[in-house]
């Protein structure tokens, strides 16, 4: 049974995203700026409530680890890349150098929260993280159910190529029942810019540090038009992508 998770005191968050009580960000509608998180401990568990694995535990699981080891680092992102394409999941390749950044800069800033574009609206998604793995679930979910929370998505990154061939190997898993490729895509994407861009990135420090100043406005304005064709909100990466660093300037 896979079922991992992790506990994280959070604080009294206020003035961050609408209340699940309201219609979420209705558009033309404004946004509630009051939230209030408890302060106890709360469990985000891996695995979904009967137990089952959201995605494999280790490269080897799936792949023929020995031989992948003796490919070169192009092969090894073609082989990535292709095998996950007829999938319903996400995938990319990450230059080891990217994901070390993306990953100090997780481990000090453990929480945020993303608008995904619904029709009609946004719903607000919980992202955090536990070792090698990144977890999003609906922020309502969380709230209501603190420890039984399930992930809608569940993003794991392998490591076991990052010295000898450079690269990290990303697979993001959503629960089929709540969200698709495209908007596990979309969150990823979302994750990826706010780690790598250094003024995007301070507004998850403030998020994390000092949530009493966050300003939930300016993720939103960040995002462009949330209103519109989630694939053109905020300049998606393409499923089975190769990470990069352009939005770090």
């Amino acid at each position: 049974m896979f079922s991992i998770g992790f506990w994280r005191s959070v604080k009294t968050l206020s003035r961050i995203v609408a209340s699940p009580n309201h219609k979420l960000g209705s558009f033309g509608r404004p946004c509630p700026k009051t939230l209030t998180l408890s302060t106890t401990k709360r469990h985000f568990s891996s695995s979904l409530g009967d137990g089952r694995k959201v995605i494999p535990g280790s490269l080897g699981e799936f792949t023929r680890l020995d031989l992948l080891k003796k490919e070169t680092k192009e092969n090894i992102e073609h082989i990535w890349n292709e095998y996950h394409k007829s999938k319903p999941v996400v995938s990319a390749v990450i230059p080891t150098e990217t994901w070390l950044k993306m990953k100090q800069r997780s481990k000090s800033n453990t929480f945020f929260v993303f608008p995904l574009p619904r029709e009609k609206g946004y719903i607000s998604i919980l992202w955090q993280i536990l070792d090698d793995m990144f977890l999003f679930t609906s922020l309502d979910q969380y709230k209501k159910m603190g420890k039984s929370a399930v992930p809608w998505l569940t993003v794991r990154h392998y490591t076991d190529l990052s010295e000898d061939k450079g690269v990290v190997l990303m697979r993001g898993d959503p629960n089929a029942e709540v969200l698709t490729p495209l908007e596990s895509q979309y969150l990823v994407n979302q994750l990826r810019i706010y780690l790598l861009d250094d003024i995007k990135f301070k507004r998850m420090v403030t998020f994390n540090r000092h949530p009493n100043t966050f300003n939930f406005d300016e993720v939103l304005q960040d995002m462009g038009s949330v209103g519109g064709e989630i694939e053109n909100a905020g300049g998606s990466v393409p499923i089975g992508s190769h990470f990069n660093e352009k939005t770090e300037k």
